[in-house]
């Protein structure tokens, strides 16, 4: 289960989900090409020096697998999106709100 509502993400511990992006730059939309790269990143807090979790944007999807929120305490986190274009140029969507949910049945 996941939901996002303006910026910020609520999604259950473990569970796969897709979250699909529309990169836009300078508000039009943007397709990535040859060289782009763009990366899901969640950390603890906006001062956090570590990640708490990476995922490569790819297809215009963040694939959100079991075993990357599996073992992790629910709460609060934060995220963005970095889409860093092949002539160097980077933009940034968010940061935002990332809850993960507590899970009852956990799959080993």
């Amino acid at each position: 289960m996941i939901k996002i509502n303006g910026n910020n993400i609520t999604h259950m511990r473990g569970d796969t989900d897709t979250i699909n992006v529309a990169l836009t730059v300078n508000g039009s939309a943007y397709t990535m090409s040859t060289g782009d790269k763009a990366v899901f990143s969640v950390k603890s807090d906006l001062d956090a020096a570590d990640y708490v979790f990476q995922i490569p944007v790819a297809d215009g999807k963040v694939k959100l697998e079991h075993a990357t929120t599996q073992g992790l305490a629910a709460g609060g986190y934060v995220w963005d999106i970095q889409l860093t274009m092949s002539d160097g140029t980077v933009q940034t969507i968010g940061p935002g709100k990332y809850k993960l949910l507590a899970d009852v049945t956990t799959k080993e």
